[in-house]
């Protein structure tokens, strides 16, 4: 399977009139898919009341205008225009709540990203229903998983500046790309051939990579050396396709800010050899320590299976204990 060619879905992800001339097509979002759709930036809708099966209009901010139909494109425009901003008729009143952004770190976004502030309160409270959804996974694991309801912890939040910068990204985690364009961390400067959030006439671009370490003591900055005198083994990180990745389904995202294998607090991706598995993580430690984990996991589960750990043995059944072996042998 070759995880860099998707087939396009034929599907318009904006919910719409059957009047309405057809749009930007995603390539990995179904028609079917309402979960992950909840989960995405979108225009301000029209009324507040929720109709099964019609889904508010997706933000689209890393689609050019080239790929957006006409009724796309005037959403853009009246979203871009702070005339038309009806910012006096949005409430602030629950500036204090865990999750919610201030009317002072609202309006700065607006006018950074150039966007109206209608635009900025509406996903704002989206994102900050995720929070308390995920924030309600969280209690639940502790409790169904972990079997501890009875031990006390204090539940996460964020202040209003944390919910800015979190409001940030998610704006451009886009339907097909992620493409941080507006980003200023870790030595990354806003993108100059595009102002503001959309990316309109330009395509997202590799501005980042990931660069060795260098340092002596890297065991994955000298696999990447040691390739060259063993060609049956491959660096455990790719440094020369590191500035983005398409994921098996088709979801492309780009490098935010430059890189190393010592920076900490990253999302990363491990890729299987077979092209057909991924799995998506997050450290607050380094990719090297966190690298250094999995395997070290790994091992210990290999080593569990193969010595008849009684408690893989009692989690399984025979044929299970086979595939399972299988894909141990496949995949790791």
């Amino acid at each position: 399977m070759d995880s860099n060619r998707t087939e396009p879905v034929t599907t318009t992800i904006s919910s719409s009139s059957n009047n309405e001339r057809q749009g930007y097509q995603s390539i990995t979002l179904g028609s079917n898919d309402s979960k992950r759709y909840s989960y995405l930036s979108i225009f301000p809708p029209k009324t507040s009341v929720i109709t099964p099966g019609v889904y508010d209009h997706l933000l689209l901010a890393n689609v050019p205008n080239s790929r957006l139909g006409p009724d796309e494109l005037r959403r853009r425009q009246q979203a871009s225009s702070t005339t038309t901003d009806a910012s006096a008729s949005i409430n602030y009143d629950h500036d204090r709540d865990p999750f919610c952004l201030s009317s002072e770190d609202a309006k700065e976004l607006s006018t950074r990203l150039q966007v109206t502030e209608l635009v900025i309160k509406n996903n704002a409270d989206r994102l900050s229903s995720i929070c308390y959804l995920l924030l309600g996974v969280h209690q639940l694991f502790r409790r169904k998983v972990l079997e501890r309801p009875d031990v006390a912890v204090k539940n996460p939040t964020l202040n209003s500046k944390q919910m800015s910068i979190l409001l940030e990204f998610f704006l451009q985690i886009d339907v097909d790309v992620f493409y941080m364009k507006t980003c200023r961390f870790r030595g990354a400067e806003p993108c100059s051939t595009m102002q503001g959030l959309f990316c309109n006439d330009e395509l997202p671009q590799a501005r980042y990579s990931m660069a060795p370490c260098r340092t002596n003591d890297c065991q994955y900055c000298h696999s990447m050396e040691n390739q060259n005198q063993n060609s049956s083994r491959s660096a455990a990180i790719d440094f020369e396709n590191s500035s983005q990745h398409r994921f098996v389904n088709g979801y492309t995202t780009y490098l935010n800010c430059p890189a190393t294998c010592t920076t900490s607090n990253i999302v990363y991706v491990m890729t299987c050899p077979c092209g057909q598995y991924e799995f998506t993580d997050s450290t607050s430690a380094t990719l090297v320590d966190a690298l250094r984990h999995h395997r070290l996991v790994c091992n210990q589960m290999i080593h569990s299976y193969l010595t008849g750990s009684a408690l893989y043995h009692q989690m399984m059944t025979t044929s299970e204990q086979y595939q399972y072996a299988l894909y141990l042998a496949t995949h790791s």
